[in-house]
């Protein structure tokens, strides 16, 4: 007996990869790097900007919300 799992009603996606993710794309994956890095110093200091400690000294960050509630 042959069991299949799903409901049937969409098919299934492969699981190959349609792009393999390498640093080597060319011109394009340098630009992307750079993008990449700067997106992530970006964040860091957004985090760091959102930072402060409990009682216990532990860190913590407050939200996007938070902020625009109390700019």
């Amino acid at each position: 007996m042959d069991e299949q799992k799903g409901t049937g009603k969409h098919p299934h996606k492969s699981t190959a990869e349609p792009e393999p993710h390498t640093k080597q794309a060319g011109a394009g994956g340098k630009t992307e790097e750079k993008s990449e890095a700067s997106e992530q110093s970006s964040e860091s200091s957004d985090l760091k900007n959102r930072e402060y400690r409990d009682k216990q000294s532990n860190i913590h960050h407050h939200t996007h919300t938070y902020e625009e509630q109390h700019e």
